[in-house]
C-alpha cells in the first residue's frame, strides 16, 4: 500500500536533530529526504512511525518518505534554519535597496537592519531585497522565518557623516611666567547629520597647572592633570559649543601649546579640521635692572626672552618730558639682553615698553 504521512514534530530544527514522522505505511522506508536532500532515518518497527535525521544543508520543503508502495510527499513543510551568505551593497543611508542572498527565505516574518524592522520583498528560496528603515545604525542583517533567526556574519555600515568643524584660541599671548592663559575651543556640526556620541578632548600644555574649566555643551566634562574631556550624546546640525580652560604658565618653558580634538561615532567627510593646536609665547617677568659697570658705565638689563619689548629713556621725571627709544640694538650675555652707556648725563630714567 502507498505511504501517507499525517505530521511530523518538531517541524523546524537544525541539522542532527531528530525528527518523528507519524503516518500509515511506513514499514520497509527505502528514502527520506527533507526539502530534497537525502536524510538519515531508523528502519521503522511498525507502519505509523518513523525516525528521520535532519540532514546538513536541509531546504525548507516537504519531507518525502519512499517505501515499497511508493512515495509520498508531507503536506506541511519542514523548515530549514534562513542562513545568509551575502548581501549587496555592503553600506548605504536609509532608504537604500538591499539584495539579501542565502538559503531558506521561504515565508519570511521579519527583516532586520541591527535589529531595527524593515520593508521587505521575498524573491525565491535563496533571495530577497529589502529597504534599510529610517534610523537604522551600523550592524548586522537578520532574517526571521518559521526555521529560526540568522544575522549575517558581517555587518551592514550605514554611511552616516558629521562634519565636526574645531576651532582654538588663545589670550593672553604672549603671557608672563606665572600668568594664566586661556584657550578657548569651539566645535560646530556642520551636519549633514546630528553628531552622536561626541568627545572633545582638550590635551594640556606640559607643565602647565589647570586653574579654571567650563563649557557650554550639554554634557559630561571630566578633569585630570593632562586632559580635559567632554562627552556630549549628540550634537545637532547646525549645533554648536565652547569648551573654556585656563591654565597658570610655568617658569621654565617659553612657549605653552595646547591640544584640542573632536570625534564622534560618524565618519567625517572633511576630518582636518578634527584637530587644532594653539602655540602661546611665555614671557619672563618684566624686570629692568641698572648698575653700575667699570670704569664709568651704566649697565642696563632685562630678560632676553622679552623679544616683544623695547628699551625706552629720558632726562626726567615730569609728564612734559616725553620717553624716546634706545636705539642702540643690545647685546645678549647668557640669558640677559644688556647695553652700557657712560656717565654723561646728570640722569637719566629707563623703561622696558611692549612693542605694538
Amino acid at each position: 500500500l502507498p505511504p501517507r504521512i499525517f505530521s511530523f514534530t518538531p517541524t523546524n530544527a537544525p541539522a542532527a536533530t531528530t525528527v518523528t514522522i507519524t503516518g500509515t505505511n511506513l514499514l520497509g522506508a527505502s528514502a527520506v529526504s527533507f526539502g530534497g536532500v537525502t536524510a538519515s532515518f531508523t528502519a521503522p518497527s511498525n507502519n505509523a512511525t518513523l525516525y528521520a535525521t535532519v540532514p546538513v544543508g536541509v531546504v525548507t520543503g516537504p519531507i518525502t518518505v519512499t517505501t515499497p508502495g511508493g512515495t509520498t510527499n508531507s503536506t506541511d513543510l519542514f523548515y530549514g534554519p534562513p542562513i545568509i551568505t551575502g548581501f549587496n551593497p555592503t553600506s548605504g543611508l536609509a532608504g537604500t535597496n538591499v539584495t539579501i542572498t542565502g538559503t531558506n527565505f521561504l515565508n519570511v516574518a521579519a527583516v532586520r537592519f541591527n535589529g531595527l524592522n524593515a520593508i521587505f520583498y521575498p524573491t525565491n528560496i535563496g533571495l530577497l531585497g529589502a529597504i534599510v528603515p529610517a534610523g537604522a545604525s551600523t550592524g548586522p542583517i537578520s532574517i526571521v522565518t518559521p526555521g529560526g533567526t540568522n544575522f549575517s556574519t558581517s555587518n551592514f555600515v550605514l554611511n552616516y557623516t558629521a562634519d565636526l568643524r574645531l576651532t582654538i584660541s588663545d589670550a593672553p599671548d604672549p603671557v608672563t611666567v606665572g600668568g594664566n592663559v586661556t584657550y578657548l575651543v569651539t566645535v560646530t556640526n556642520a551636519g549633514p547629520f546630528a553628531a552622536p556620541n561626541l568627545r572633545l578632548t582638550n590635551t594640556l600644555p606640559a607643565g602647565a597647572s589647570l586653574t579654571g574649566v567650563g563649557t557650554t555643551l550639554l554634557g559630561s566634562l571630566s578633569t585630570s592633570p593632562s586632559m580635559v574631556i567632554v562627552s556630549v550624546g549628540s550634537l545637532a546640525v547646525g549645533g554648536s559649543g565652547t569648551l573654556t580652560v585656563t591654565v597658570a604658565a610655568p617658569g621654565y618653558v617659553t612657549t605653552l601649546t595646547d591640544q584640542a580634538s573632536v570625534r564622534c561615532d560618524y565618519s567625517d567627510p572633511a576630518p582636518a579640521d578634527n584637530d587644532v593646536t594653539a602655540t602661546t609665547i611665555v614671557e619672563p617677568v618684566a624686570r629692568l635692572t641698572i648698575s653700575n659697570a667699570p670704569p664709568n658705565l651704566v649697565r642696563v638689563s632685562w630678560p632676553a626672552g622679552l623679544t616683544n619689548f623695547g628699551l625706552e629713556y629720558r632726562a626726567s621725571l615730569p609728564a612734559t618730558n616725553s620717553w624716546s627709544n634706545y636705539l642702540t640694538t643690545p647685546t645678549t650675555i647668557g640669558d640677559e639682553s644688556v647695553i652700557t652707556e657712560p656717565h654723561a648725563n646728570a640722569a637719566r630714567y629707563y623703561r622696558l615698553r611692549r612693542l605694538p
